[in-house]
């Protein structure tokens, strides 16, 4: 992964119209007949790799090249200063911060009823959308006026709704902000060890299960809490491999966001999200309809012209639209139907080099090496394995990391190439030996690994083999020992191996 320069990063997020709009705002705001920061911007969008040197080299003649960095800092500003004109009919938060803006303008002119019909307005609408954080200044504001006009028509009792007002706003926000910390607890234990695999995992995640704000989902105070009570649930028993509670507690999720459109507009990510999350539980065969139907939502979104600007939105679609595409053909063993997904899986990953975030990358390549494995395109698979192993390790998922090491063994077999399975021997076997949590399968693959080495005939081979199936159903009756079979079904590779059939044709009769 190339190191991040902000300033092309940021012209290359732009769309076209976006850039379009900087010029002309840069026209109108930059004293000079050249405008060379119009220029700059040029330059580097037309780059398709960031390279300072030869920018140095083109703009070698222009003063503001002896100064570059200070050009780029101020280029970088006024492409956001445009931005933030070019937006700012589209956003809530926005529109509320220039109510507010007048509403200040007209109570330092002493036009203080004309400036509290602002003030309403915004606290109407921050109201209406559940924009806590923004309530807290709107009431200072409503008070300061209040306290100009003398406290003059506003009995008691009106004050007294103002107060309890702001201290359940304050309360709101309080109780939101205990829900995310447990959430974010939860995350972080998942991005770095991912599912629960033994008894001390459950005990890690204690202190966030046994949160008194999860006995009920009375204790969410907002719309806004009620949405983490319920991803909170749900993440817990994804980690924890509960499909059926993880299911529930994702249907409820999906379904409060959608109770709220106008929230649900607010954050379409959050939607997109929540739906990837719900579809991951929708394999069973009695799900197939819900199924469908959130896949066709997010085609849907996909093909959406108003959704077209948003690229982290379109970035996050293109994730979980393909991701459940892939699963649905993997848990079926219909590999071969899904094979036309290979190239539009590829075709996304190029278009949206380095803006994928490091985890939607791993998944979409470890979901691709499924479905490559699945359709005998060995070497295909192969590589999205070597592309999870080239990230650095600390970007990548600590379960996810460890079994694309054991799977490139698999994928090395099936190539067919001494060279390549030997190496991978070797880089396996090494990482497992020296892996701090190393669980039973780990082990049990270590071991395999040692005793194959020694294999030269297929008759020993095929010994080994038994051997591995017998200790891998074995495996199967433990609790927690069982999950490492999710990252792949070994068993039935190990069976297609000893029927001498395919992998999609021993998963297909399952």
């Amino acid at each position: 992964m190339q190191k991040s320069e902000p300033l092309f990063d940021l012209i290359k997020s732009l769309t076209k119209s976006e850039k379009r709009f900087f010029k002309i705002y840069s026209s109108r705001h930059v004293i000079g007949n050249e405008n060379n920061y119009v220029k700059l911007f040029d330059a580097i969008n037309q780059q398709p790799i960031y390279n300072e040197t030869a920018l140095l080299q083109r703009f070698k003649t222009q003063k503001f090249a002896k100064r570059l960095s200070v050009a780029k800092t101020y280029l970088y500003e006024l492409i956001l200063k445009s931005m933030n004109a070019c937006h700012a009919s589209r956003s809530l938060e926005t529109q509320i911060a220039d109510w507010l803006g007048q509403a200040r303008f007209l109570l330092e002119k002493g036009l203080y009823q004309q400036s509290l019909k602002w003030v309403n307005k915004a606290k109407k609408a921050a109201l209406e959308r559940e924009k806590t954080a923004l309530l807290p200044q709107i009431v200072e504001l409503h008070k300061q006026i209040i306290d100009l006009l003398a406290y003059q028509q506003y009995p008691t009792q009106i004050l007294r709704a103002i107060y309890d007002a702001e201290c359940q706003t304050l309360e709101q926000l309080v109780n939101k902000n205990e829900y995310w910390l447990l959430q974010a607890k939860l995350y972080a234990f998942y991005n770095d060890k991912g599912m629960m695999r033994n008894p001390s995992d459950v005990d890690q995640l204690a202190g966030v299960f046994n949160s008194p704000l999860l006995k009920d989902e009375k204790q969410a105070l907002s719309h806004a809490a009620l949405i983490s009570f319920y991803r909170i649930y749900a993440t817990y028993f994804f980690i924890a491999r509960d499909f059926k509670n993880c299911y529930q507690y994702s249907q409820k999720l999906v379904q409060t966001i959608e109770s709220r459109p106008d929230l649900r507009n607010d954050n379409q990510f959050l939607y997109v999200q929540s739906v990837n999350n719900l579809l991951n539980m929708t394999t069973a065969p009695e799900k197939a309809a819900e199924r469908q139907t959130y896949l066709q939502e997010l085609a849907l979104m996909l093909t959406n012209e108003s959704l077209k600007h948003n690229e982290p939105l379109q970035i996050k679609l293109f994730e979980a639209y393909y991701y459940h595409q892939i699963t649905g053909c993997i848990s079926t063993g219909r590999f071969f139907e899904g094979e036309y997904l290979i190239a539009q899986l590829e075709e996304g990953l190029q278009r949206w080099y380095n803006k994928i975030d490091a985890m939607g990358q791993t998944m979409l390549c470890f979901y691709g090496f499924h479905l490559c494995f699945g359709c005998e395109r060995f070497a295909e698979a192969y590589r999205f394995l070597v592309r999870i192993l080239a990230m650095p390790p600390h970007v990548v998922r600590d379960d996810i990391y460890c079994f694309s090491r054991i799977l490139s063994l698999l994928a090395a077999y099936e190539l067919g190439t001494p060279q390549i399975l030997k190496k991978c021997v070797q880089q396996t076997y090494k990482y497992l030996v020296q892996r701090q949590r190393r669980y039973q399968f780990e082990s049990l693959v270590v071991q395999f690994l040692r005793q194959v080495v020694h294999a030269n005939t297929e008759l020993n081979f095929q010994g080994l083999l038994h051997d591995l199936h017998k200790q891998l159903l074995e495996l199967q009756t433990h609790h927690f020992e069982s999950k490492a079979l999710a990252y792949f079904d070994f068993v039935v590779w190990v069976e297609s191996k000893l029927q001498n059939k395919s992998f999609a044709t021993v998963m297909g009769g399952r």
